[in-house]
C-alpha cells in the first residue's frame, strides 16, 4: 500500500484525482435508500457501511447531509474510512506521516456524500416539520 508521507502530497493527490475518485466510488458504491420516519433521517445501506442523512444537526444546520459527530449516525462513515484506506486507489490521500493523516480521505468521503445526496435528491425526503 502506498501513502502520501505529507498533506502536500495528499492535497495534490485529492486535487488532481477528486473527480475520477469520486465517479469510481459513485458507481461501486450504489445503496438502497430508506427513509426512516420516526427519526426522519434517510438511511442508505450500501455493502459494508451505512449512511445516515439526518434532518439537521443540534443548531438546525446541515439538513440532508451526514453528520460526523452523530454517534451512531456517523458509525457507517467510519466503516467507510476504513474500507477506502484498504484500497490502494485511495491510499494516497491518507497523509501518513501527519497527526490528521485521514484529513482528505474524509474530505473526499464529505464530497461523496454531498453528491450522493444530490444526485438521489435525498433533502427532498426530510420532513420540514419539527
Amino acid at each position: 500500500m502506498t501513502t502520501s508521507k505529507t498533506f502536500e502530497q495528499a492535497q495534490k493527490f485529492y486535487t488532481e484525482n477528486k473527480e475520477a475518485l469520486l465517479n469510481v466510488m459513485l458507481e461501486e458504491f450504489t445503496g438502497s435508500i430508506d427513509f426512516q420516519e420516526e427519526y426522519n433521517q434517510v438511511a442508505v445501506w450500501f455493502d459494508g457501511f451505512v449512511i445516515c442523512y439526518q434532518d439537521s444537526d443540534m443548531n438546525g444546520d446541515g439538513k440532508g447531509e451526514p453528520h460526523w459527530d452523530n454517534d451512531g449516525a456517523n458509525s457507517g462513515l467510519d466503516d467507510l474510512l476504513d474500507i477506502l484506506k484498504l484500497d490502494e486507489r485511495f491510499t494516497k490521500l491518507v497523509a501518513s506521516e501527519e497527526y490528521w493523516e485521514n484529513e482528505y480521505l474524509r474530505t473526499l468521503i464529505n464530497d461523496f456524500c454531498s453528491k450522493y445526496a444530490e444526485a438521489n435528491d435525498i433533502e427532498s425526503m426530510l420532513s420540514n416539520e419539527d
